[in-house]
């Protein structure tokens, strides 16, 4: 049984908690499954002092590139401001983050509610 209880500050928190911050290479995310009426959502936040610059792609458990049913993600990405992507129900992805300057990232399970069930960080 999956908890639902995280919140999207949680998530937030931790995501800017994570380690690894985007500068040469993409930051990229294992694949997270999506049953039933789930969704996945790639998020980017700027931890940086200046503006950065944020793409956002997702790959199907296939390879094969997945267009988001929205996506809000200004370019440039104003400091503590943050990008995402939104994938459709029960669509399996990960995502990468090619990134200028520094940010965090992750990849969020949601309900059909929009409340995140689960969170992972991306790594270089």
């Amino acid at each position: 049984m999956r908890s639902r209880s995280v919140r999207w500050p949680l998530v937030a928190a931790a995501t800017l908690a994570c380690p690894f911050i985007a500068g040469a290479g993409p930051l990229t995310t294992p694949l997270m499954p999506a049953n039933g009426t789930d969704s996945v959502t790639c998020l980017a936040t700027n931890v940086g002092n200046n503006q950065a610059q944020v793409t956002i792609t997702a790959k199907n458990q296939f390879g094969g590139t997945q267009t988001p049913v929205s996506s809000v993600c200004p370019n440039p990405l104003d400091v503590g401001d943050t990008c995402q992507a939104n994938y459709g129900a029960s669509v399996d992805v990960w995502c990468s983050f090619e990134a200028k300057g520094k940010v965090k990232a992750s990849i969020n399970l949601m309900d059909s509610g929009g409340n995140p069930v689960s969170s992972l960080l991306a790594t270089k």
